[in-house]
């Protein structure tokens, strides 16, 4: 069977269809875009240009503090789809313990391993550690993904196309 993929032929049709997504009463739109249509819009702009359907843009982009950013694992799948990528490990050492380091070693084509970490200090540093929200829940997480982040973008600038 094959995909429905709604492509709308120019702006006047894509702002019909994000007025709709922005007023639809379910939870398949984010809540961060219900009620702003011009939101969805630049938010599968955005996605677009990495080679997202309209609704994966939706799902795998937020605007955080003004910025167009892509959660990790969107990120992930981005770099590991890449024909340059072939490998990409991660770890978190000390885990369980305010000593804890996140490790993530990007392995290019053509380049050495990469490893970029991201510790529990470095979080205290930046002012994440502790703060309510998924740095109180998913503390170990957090690590893993600003590790993840930072060594995707460092390696992978051309697949990621400058989202944080």
């Amino acid at each position: 069977m094959g995909e429905l993929t709604i492509a709308p032929a120019d702006l006047q049709a894509a702002l019909v269809m994000c007025k709709h997504l922005a007023g639809a009463d379910h939870e398949i739109v984010p809540h961060s875009y219900r009620g702003k249509p011009g939101a969805i819009l630049a938010a599968i702009q955005h996605g677009a240009e990495l080679g997202l359907k309209p609704m994966q843009s939706l799902r795998h982009i937020a605007i955080i503090k003004g910025k167009a950013t892509i959660y990790g694992d969107m990120m992930m799948a981005l770099v590991r789809s890449h024909p340059e990528c072939l490998d990409i490990e991660e770890t978190i050492e000390g885990k369980g313990t305010d000593k804890a380091v996140a490790r993530c070693v990007v392995h290019r084509k053509g380049c050495k391993p990469s490893v970029t970490t991201f510790s529990v200090e470095d979080a205290i540093r930046a002012d994440l550690w502790g703060n309510k929200g998924p740095w109180t829940s998913y503390p170990y997480r957090m690590l893993q993904m600003r590790a993840r982040g930072f060594a995707l973008r460092d390696n992978f600038a051309d697949a990621l196309a400058g989202f944080i």
